[in-house]
């Protein structure tokens, strides 16, 4: 059945059926997020993806069971995460970007962490992910595009305005 998802402001996370419009399970959160929960089809099933103040955690999106967790994100995280050719990216001002690649361990799904990257990180704009790079724009008016796989810069431009808004493709 189609689920309907959101993070409620008490701090928890939940699935509705949007057949019956019943509560089909719900997740507590213990710490702070600002940022919109990402859906993902990956090769190992689809995967909702949250970041918060310390972590990145996916979730079967129909039972809500955790998948993995990795813990690389400070502060109050607005940006949400990206995701392109099997890596998952996070990036926040008081934290690393960070590019995650989950790997199968026979039933488990195991993150590893590829590359953390300290320059110009977003505290509004979200990452995006597309092909082979990642663009990151800033409120200070900097937009920078890594080589996905390497986080080695591939051209940085700076503007006169920030961006508070996300890059879209």
């Amino acid at each position: 059945r189609p689920l309907s998802m959101s993070i409620a402001s008490n701090g928890k996370l939940l699935a509705i059926d949007i057949e019956s419009g019943r509560e089909a399970w719900t997740i507590p959160r213990a710490t702070i997020s600002w940022a919109s929960p990402a859906y993902v089809q990956t090769a190992f099933g689809p995967q909702l993806v949250l970041v918060s103040s310390k972590d990145v955690r996916a979730y079967d999106p129909m039972s809500g069971r955790e998948l993995w967790q990795v813990e690389c994100l400070s502060g109050e995280v607005a940006t949400g995460p990206a995701y392109a050719n099997g890596m998952f990216f996070v990036a926040s001002e008081y934290s690393d970007a960070t590019a995650i690649r989950i790997n199968a361990d026979g039933d488990n799904l195991v993150p590893e962490i590829v590359w953390q990257w300290y320059e110009a990180l977003p505290d509004v704009a979200s990452p995006l992910a597309a092909g082979k790079h990642l663009y990151i724009a800033t409120s200070r008016g900097e937009i920078v595009c890594l080589e996905a796989e390497t986080s080695e810069v591939a051209w940085f431009k700076e503007y006169d305005e920030g961006f508070y808004a996300s890059p879209i493709l």
